[in-house]
């Protein structure tokens, strides 16, 4: 019955569940088969009923999807909606109506598309393609929606699919279950509330992780499928995507998973362990969950802990799409789910294997993807697209991006020194395009878009800007306010001309140059009335987006800490921003259509939607603010005849992207500035407002209307002027102060909070450095203990962090004069002095203003300051000493190039006297590190400008030391400069009298060089020709010996490359060192050749050639001796040049040109030798053929003592009605060659185990069992192999254990080693083929006709057949197996009148008369070799091999290298372990091809 009651459907099972427990508890007895009847019987009346019968299988069939209209087709959310009620939903489904038949889209007749004889002609995959191309339903062939959206109860009739396409659609290999029933539903989800929501528009992008790591490239795909999840508690139900990580040990959702599902848990403290970190201590709700797939096929499976964590930080990347998947040829049938959802909230472990565990399985060639069922669906695996980039990662290492762009923020400041970098090929294209296609029209710019390539062909991108402006629909109806305000500025861009609808016919346009935007609403929070529109120019649809196909432009933005430096430069500031700048920019008619966007008609999000387009560049375009200063910049060149320098100017130099900021001396200077810079930039269409100044006088020549909005309502005359914003800077306009901007928040105690507070304090001037350093050294020390983001602090730095958090507000207090210069025509001489130091924690630099004035009063002010710390991996104090006054040059750069002033010669200070002499030591040579930094300092500056100064009055060692917020604030010196700097230059610091015995000890100056002559007679020559493995490079560096001889004669020598003259004279030069080393003595054996000199002294071939018309060397050649280096060298090179050619043919091209004594051997040593020809034609390893192992040789057991066992198959047998699949089990005896067939019924280690049960129970148990290492089951089906594989050895070999059999394995690869046993394989199967074939068995059958096929094989002569009649007949092996019954004695010595005493020693006398036979017949025929006759050379560990593979081709045979040899008794190896790329394994020496032994000579 429990087999029966497992096949009933969910909501059955558990009615039957309480169905039994009534009848248990009521009538003291369990259930009967009658009871279990009746009850299925009243569920299928049920389920029959005409009008409420379909209730039943509607929850299954629909699969909770309502038809959605062509904009609600898909939502960008965390999870999928499920918006309705179950009971609403049943009463909202309208019967069916029958329709009427209209013209068959394929064949055009009148009926269906079903009874179209055309379209079922087509191949299942052609009528796929035609319905989707034709745009019908998937289900049920209707226009207008998807298989997604049908609203129709039609699913697949195949028996087991049951999914929701066209039976006609129906992919064969599609996985079925037999005997599936339609998928039950669950009582806690029929009338579970299914959750609506969706993430807000300005959600941050999700940040990339991958499950595994890889070295290669292309996009990975990763198990990610679609997966239903319930709360039991509140009966919601939520899909969305989950990961299967067999790597970790534990299940994880995120809290916004848990939260809308209202699931409630338990508070658990636990330790997680991951990449980066171990054992981290960790607070976390554990709760309980129920996942299925998304069609409810299969019982919820209950995950009872589930650790909720604040995200999980995996994207959708690694998901395969189904444009992805029709790449592949084995994966093109599969199809995938698609869910409404951008990240993975379920990461599934090792806690829940059930869900993990693999199904089918379809996979291709090497190296392609794929795919797995699991029972929440297909999951994809492996290099799905290798032509798209991918981040390669690992899991839980988080991919910190949001960290990253806070610390991009925190540590851009460090880099307001760097040189700035010139101009790509890219910028240059941009200002070419702009150059040529800038139009004035209407008083506004017209410049295009810079286009990557010329006629960009884009896709059509409509439908994502229609899903994204629903989205932003429903987000402007929830918040009326937001919807108002947006709203208002969409009819504001029409209505200023910065966009325009468009017109009917261009709608048609269809030339690639139209892209839709989706735009949604930006709010800054200290400007919370306003809302910016944005168009996302970074949208992507498919793999690009509008950025990607567009050239961002070159940077033509001042730097801002320039714009800040310029500002303080006069008594009168002002400050103003041009409206709506880049707007003010037309974009080239042609051009605008890339930049459409769609809007609700009538502002009716109910209604259809309206078309329009960008006429102006805008905000989100990667191209705009370059494009803005382009127009900026050309303005000013425009008009440069007209307006005074001062002017062009200001526009020039004091603006940042749209900011102005300005300081002149007087406000006779001001006033006609502001009113000739405001008419300049209107003649281009670019309106500047919102001006603020610290000069009522200058407020009141300005239109009130033109006013900053904190001026509009304040009276100038009375109130105290308000606080203002400059470039992030606090200007605190009434005192004329500059502050620092601090945002106070409450940060956690952690690795991330310290981040956090560090990247909150805007200080792009470094007025407040020595403050942040404290915290930066802090957030050091953390990186470097390698702590966990939101790992707490430790206690002592818990406490210094305390402190520096409370510290922070109090900077706020910091601030310094805006003004350094009141009035320039009072000023005598302007001077920067530069201040460095370096402590062990850090290095920096501080930059101050020294103005002497015509009073003889001096003024200081701080300008500019750096603070560094000093490396993790340390240095010395007087390296960090040099890095500080590299830091004081760079400032100094930045500050020439930026201050428009007149300024003396800058000044260094630094209390290093190392540095000093560093500096004014130009004779030394120091080590590297401090060559390279003493070479840019003077680079910049003269030893004259550096100068010593007291630690106690150096500033800059408050820059490397740090000070906190109240120190700083109250510390004078800091903001106005040492006391010194106030006197005459002749009360400054005298300059100390260096010890440069004790400071050369100190520095890092390289040793002087002594130099050795030695005198040797060691053959150098010899060295350096024997030195070149190749004949090209010995010609060339033996021209380059002689070029250096003629040099040290003093001679006239070429210069440049070396000639061909020269490489031809080094080559007589090494052929007259090889005759004078080799031939000088032994000129005898040359007759033959007639040897003769030629007129440099070389020895050549006289011969008998002399009347040939040819080159000299063609007809007499230059001899050369085999022994010398040189040439093997030549033959080598003339292998390689000829393709690898055979001996004959080197031979005879080596002969054009020279005669090498003994040549044909050193051709046939050299080819033997040979690398890549031992890769394309080297045979295989053999040895000499071993001898008999004992269990073959051993007479006087009893069969059976020492077997092999093998698989073989499979057989189709009849059960019932279907086919299934049986297999043999094979155990031979390894000395009478006798064998014992079991039939197995699966591939499994149960049943291995079961058919060596019955093998021992009829054959007795046996000493040893041989068997394949399981992976060379040569000829053996796929199935057969795979399955063998996963066999449990550990379990097998227990079993084996307990009966003290020992298990023996050949290698791997070595099918050869098991050749007694591989032959009976065959021979079986050469008796079965023939009669299996014919018909089809079913067990009973197979089973008889294995027992007589066992029976057959016994019969067979294994020795020799006589045709004497007079000789016995051959010996079997039945002559020892059909000997009597009962358990076999141990054997023994029988005499003949033993037979005749008792039973029992008759049949021992018989037993005794076979061994005999058997030792004198059979063993001799075993003596003989049969092959591999001879001994070869062993392999030797640290040979070079070649990995033979039977599956690939020759040239993709990997290369390995022999680990470690095993060698038999007889002292000869026949098996080695190899190391490959890949692994490490165990081979025969047949399957390796020896390409260079590590220690002997190959060829002896």
């Amino acid at each position: 019955m429990l087999a029966i009651v497992e096949k009933l459907p969910y909501y059955l099972k558990t009615r039957w569940i309480k169905a039994n427990h009534e009848i248990r508890s009521k009538y003291k007895r369990g259930v009967e088969i009658v009871e279990l009847v009746k009850f299925i019987s009243d569920a299928a009346d049920e389920a029959s009923d005409p009008v409420f019968g379909t209730l039943v299988n509607k929850g299954q069939k629909d699969k909770g999807k309502n038809p959605q209209s062509k904009y609600q087709k898909r939502q960008v959310g965390s999870f999928t909606a499920k918006a309705s009620i179950t009971e609403d939903k049943l009463t909202a489904v309208t019967e069916n109506k029958k329709q009427t038949a209209g013209k068959c889209p394929c064949c055009g007749q009148g009926h269906y598309l079903t009874r179209c004889t055309q379209f079922k002609a087509m191949k299942i995959k052609d009528r796929r393609d035609f319905v989707m191309t034709k745009g019908l339903c998937l289900n049920c062939f209707a226009h207008g929606h998807t298989g997604k959206t049908c609203a129709r109860n039609y699913v697949c009739a195949v028996a087991g699919c049951g999914l929701k396409h066209n039976t006609y659609l129906h992919f064969p290999n599609q996985r079925t279950d037999e005997g599936t029933t339609p998928p039950p539903s669950v009582p806690t989800v029929t009338h579970a509330p299914r959750v609506t929501f969706t993430p807000p528009e300005n959600a941050p992008e999700s940040q990339r992780v991958s499950n595994y790591a890889s070295s290669q490239g292309g996009k990975l795909a990763l198990p990610i499928v679609p997966a239903r999840v319930r709360c039991i508690d509140t009966n919601a139900i939520i899909d969305t995507y989950a990961m299967l990580d067999p790597g970790t040990n534990a299940t994880y959702c995120t809290e916004e998973l848990c939260h809308k599902l209202g699931a409630r848990g338990v508070i658990r403290r636990m330790e997680l362990t991951t990449i980066a970190q171990t054992r981290m201590p960790v607070e976390s709700n554990v709760i309980t969950l129920f996942v299925s797939d998304i069609y409810d096929s299969q019982e919820p499976c209950c995950i009872s802990e589930v650790t909720v964590r604040p995200t999980l930080n995996i994207d959708l990347s690694g998901l395969s799409s189904r444009v992805e998947l029709l790449k592949w040829q084995h994966l093109k049938q599969l199809e995938l789910p698609e869910l409404d959802v951008d990240q993975v909230h379920l990461l599934i472990g090792q806690d829940c294997a059930d869900l993990l565990m693999p199904g089918e399985v379809k996979k291709g060639r090497p190296g392609e993807p794929f795919a797995v069922h699991t029972p929440l669906g297909w999951v994809i695996n492996g290099p799905i697209d290798p032509f798209k980039s991918n981040i390669k990662t690992s899991h839980f290492v988080r991919n910190v991006s949001a960290l990253e762009r806070d610390l991009s923020k925190l540590w851009e400041l460090e880099g307001v020194n760097s040189e700035v970098p010139g101009m790509s090929q890219s910028d240059l294209k941009t200002l070419e395009t702009w150059n040529n296609g800038k139009r004035v029209v209407e008083n506004h710019y017209t410049l295009p878009i810079p286009f990557k390539t010329e006629g960009p062909y884009l896709p059509d991108n409509r439908s994502m800007a229609e899903r994204r402006l629903q989205i932003l629909g429903k987000r402007l109806n929830k918040d009326r306010h937001l919807g108002e305000k947006y709203t208002e500025e969409i009819h504001k861009l029409v209505k200023e001309g910065y966009a325009e609808e468009v017109s009917p016919e261009d709608l048609k346009r269809a030339d690639g140059k139209v892209w839709y935007l989706p735009h949604h609403p930006v709010h800054n929070p200290k400007k919370p009335d306003k809302t910016r529109i944005v168009f996302d120019c970074a949208a992507k649809f498919g793999r690009f987006s509008l950025n990607d196909h567009v050239c961002q432009g070159p940077d033509l933005a001042n730097k801002l800490v320039g714009v800040l430096l310029r500002f303080r430069e006069g008594a009168i500031a002002f400050m103003a921003d041009i409206e709506a700048m880049f707007h003010q920019i037309r974009v080239t008619p042609d051009d605008r259509d890339v930049l459409r966007f769609l809007w609700f008609k009538d502002d009716d999000t109910r209604k259809s939607l309206s078309t329009y387009r960008m006429t102006s560049h805008l905000f989100g375009g990667v191209w705009s603010p370059s494009c803005a200063n382009y127009a900026l910049q050309q303005v000013t060149k425009d008009f440069k005849e007209i307006y005074p320098e001062i002017v062009l100017n200001t526009v020039l130099y004091n603006f940042y992207v749209d900011d102005c900021l300005k300081a002149v001396n007087t406000i006779g200077i001001a006033v006609p500035l502001v009113h000739q810079v405001t008419q300049l930039l209107s003649l281009r269409g670019f309106h500047i407002t919102k001006f603020v100044s610290n000069s009522p006088e200058l407020m009141n020549s300005i239109p009130k209307g033109e006013w900053g909005r904190s001026f509009a309502t304040l009276d100038i005359d009375v109130n105290e002027l308000p606080t203002e914003r400059a470039l992030g800077m606090l200007w605190n306009i009434a005192s004329d102060h500059l502050g620092i901007d601090v945002q106070i928040r409450n940060h956690p105690r952690t690795k991330r909070g310290v981040l956090s507070a560090l990247s909150s304090v805007y200080d792009p001037l470094g007025l407040v450095s020595p403050f942040v350093l404290s915290a930066r050294r802090l957030f050091q020390q953390l990186c470097k203990e390698e702590k966990g983001w939101d790992e707490g602090l430790p206690r002592e730095m818990e406490e210094q962090w305390g402190r520096w958090l409370n510290d922070l507000p109090v900077i706020k207090e910091f601030n310094v004069p805006r003004c350094v210069i009141p009035d320039e025509n009072l000023v005598k001489t302007l001077q920067l002095h530069y201040f460095c130091d370096a402590s062990e924690y850090g290095y920096g630099a501080v930059a101050y203003l020294r103005t002497d004035k015509v009073d003889d009063t001096v003024s200081v002010d701080i300008l500019l300051a750096k603070s560094r710390l000093a490396p993790l991996k340390g240095s010395t104090i007087p390296r960090l000493e040099l890095a500080g006054a590299l830091e004081a040059v760079r400032l100094d750069k930045l500050l020439q190039e930026e201050l428009q002033m007149p300024l003396e010669q800058s000044i260094y200070w630094t209390d290093s006297t190392i540095v000093l002499w560093y500096l004014q030591s130009p004779e030394k040579r120091f080590q590297t590190y401090v060559a390279n930094r003493v070479a840019k300092i003077l680079e910049h500056t003269i030893s004259s400008q550096w100068r010593y100064v007291p630690t106690a009055e150096n500033t800059g060692d408050i820059a490397s030391r740090g000070m906190t917020a109240d120190e700083l604030i109250t510390e004078h010196r800091w903001c106005k400069g040492p006391a010194f700097l106030y006197l005459e230059r002749s009360k400054w610091p005298r300059q100390p009298s260096f010890n440069c015995a004790k400071l050369e000890e100190m520095a890092e100056v390289k040793k002087s060089p002594l130099v050795y002559t030695t005198r040797t007679d060691e053959d150098h020559l010899g060295r350096l020709l024997n030195y070149y493995s190749s004949w090209h490079g010995l010609k060339k560096a033996t021209a380059w010996l002689l070029r250096v001889r003629e040099m040290l004669r003093k001679q006239s020598y070429p210069k440049g490359p070396i000639s061909p003259r020269e490489m031809k004279t080094a080559e007589e030069a090494i052929v007259r060192h090889a005759q004078t080393v080799f031939l000088q003595d032994k000129m005898t054996g040359l007759e033959k050749l007639s040897p003769k000199k030629s007129t440099t002294g070389l020895l050549l071939v006289g011969g008998r050639l002399n009347n040939l018309n040819e080159e000299n060397y063609t007809k007499h050649q230059l001899i050369v001796p085999h022994e010398h280096p040189a040439a093997k060298l030549i033959i080598e090179d003339l292998h390689k040049k000829l393709g690898h050619a055979g001996v004959e043919r080197v031979l005879a091209e080596s002969r054009r040109l020279y005669w090498i004594l003994k040549g044909r051997k050193l051709v046939k040593k050299t080819v033997h030798q040979c690398i890549t020809c031992k890769k394309l034609r080297g045979k295989t390893e053999v040895q000499q053929m071993a001898d008999l192992p004992a269990s073959r040789v051993t007479p006087y057991e009893p069969p059976f003592t020492r077997v092999r066992v093998d698989y073989f198959g499979p057989f189709m047998v009849k059960r019932a009605r279907s086919k299934v699949k049986r297999y043999g089990c094979i155990f031979t005896c390894l000395s009478i060659r006798a064998v014992h067939i079991e039939v197995s019924y699966t591939l499994d280690t149960d049943s291995f185990i079961n058919a060596l049960e019955r093998f021992i129970a009829r054959r007795g148990e046996p000493k040893e069992i041989w068997s394949d290492n399981g992976t060379n089951f040569v000829g053996a089906q796929r199935e057969l192999h795979r399955s063998i594989k996963d066999w449990n050895q550990n379990q097998i070999h227990e079993h084996l254990l307990k009966r003290e059999i020992t298990w023996k394995f050949n290698p791997p690869e070595a099918s050869h080693m098991g050749g007694v046993w591989e032959r009976q394989i065959r021979t079986v199967r050469a008796v079965l083929a023939g009669v299996i074939k014919q018909q089809t068995l079913d067990d009973e059958s197979l089973v008889t006709l294995i027992a007589v096929v066992e029976s057959i094989i016994n019969g067979r002569p294994i020795t020799k057949l006589s045709d004497d009649p007079r000789d016995d007949r051959p010996l079997t092996p039945n002559h020892i197996l059909r000997l009597g019954t009962g358990q076999i004695l141990p054997a023994g010595k029988f005499e003949t009148g033993d037979m005749y005493r008792r039973r029992w020693k008759q049949v021992q006398y018989l037993a005794d008369i076979f061994w005999h036979r058997w030792l004198r017949e059979y063993l001799p025929t075993l003596q003989e070799h049969q092959k591999w006759m001879k001994p070869k050379r062993n392999v030797m560990k640290g040979d070079l091999i070649l990995v033979k593979q039977d599956n690939y081709p020759r040239n993709q045979w990997p290369l390995g290298l022999v680990t470690e040899t095993y060698t038999s008794p007889d002292g000869l190896v026949r098996s080695v372990t190899i190391r490959t790329a890949k692994g490490t394994y165990t081979r025969p020496i047949t399957k390796i091809c020896v390409l260079e032994g590590a220690a002997t000579n190959l060829c002896d």
